[in-house]
């Protein structure tokens, strides 16, 4: 079995409850309030926590996979709100770049959305996961549409079309909205550890009636595409 650990981190229940059912479970730990399930999927070492919706949850999550179980690569999974013409409900976003759209200190001379002293407004996803997760998604959803591109996230649901305008006249290269995985990404890049953020659309930025809808399908078709990125990892 590889030494090398995977950190699995989802904010709901439903996006990460395939993927602990797929774990052969050593123990589980209790931190931060949120529960580390310790273990191995196709002899690959895992540890899968579900973080809470939100930034500072999957910060949380992230930095303790990170120092507590010396995770060697992070993966966040979930939904997101789409905003991409080019792709629906149900179709894949894996992340070559991650930012925070409600970050803004623009008023203290850095630029919208930069994080001060870092020089960075997107932290980059790691080549190599990002090919292995879109592998994985032709693998287990080939009938899905399938973009690598950017991930935005804050600290709202998007669900009105003021809000999802504001964030495309601001990052208007951005992919699809979702509420933690710029944060992973900062997380990560901080402690120099890959990472990729895969999202499957559950809405189109506009209506809470259709996360409501589709969120249970499609976060399901995000877990069986981790657990075949899991078995094809060559750690």
């Amino acid at each position: 079995m590889s030494k090398n650990i995977i950190g699995i981190v989802a904010a709901m229940e439903s996006e990460i409850e395939l993927i602990k059912e797929a774990v052969k479970l050593d123990s589980k730990k209790t931190m931060a309030q949120m529960e580390f399930c310790i273990g191995s999927i196709f002899d690959k070492n895992v540890v899968v926590v579900q973080c809470g919706i939100g930034k500072v949850n999957a910060s949380i999550a992230t930095q303790l996979l990170i120092n507590e179980f010396n995770a060697s690569y992070i993966i966040n999974v979930g939904c997101a709100g789409n905003l991409n013409n080019l792709i629906g409900i149900g179709d894949f976003v894996v992340s070559n770049k991650v930012a925070q759209h409600d970050y803004d200190a623009s008023a203290v001379g850095f630029k919208p959305g930069e994080i001060p002293y870092t020089n960075k407004v997107f932290f980059e996803a790691d080549e190599k996961l990002i090919s292995l997760a879109s592998d994985s998604i032709k693998n287990v959803a080939a009938y899905r549409k399938l973009i690598v591109g950017q991930v935005v996230s804050g600290d709202q649901f998007i669900e009105q079309k003021s809000q999802k305008d504001l964030i495309m006249k601001n990052y208007p290269d951005a992919d699809c909205v979702e509420m933690e995985g710029g944060s992973v990404g900062q997380t990560c890049y901080l402690n120099n550890i890959p990472f990729v953020v895969i999202r499957a659309m559950s809405d189109n930025s506009d209506s809470s009636s259709d996360f409501a809808k589709y969120q249970e399908k499609v976060v399901k078709e995000g877990a069986k595409v981790v657990i075949d990125m899991v078995k094809n990892m060559s750690l």
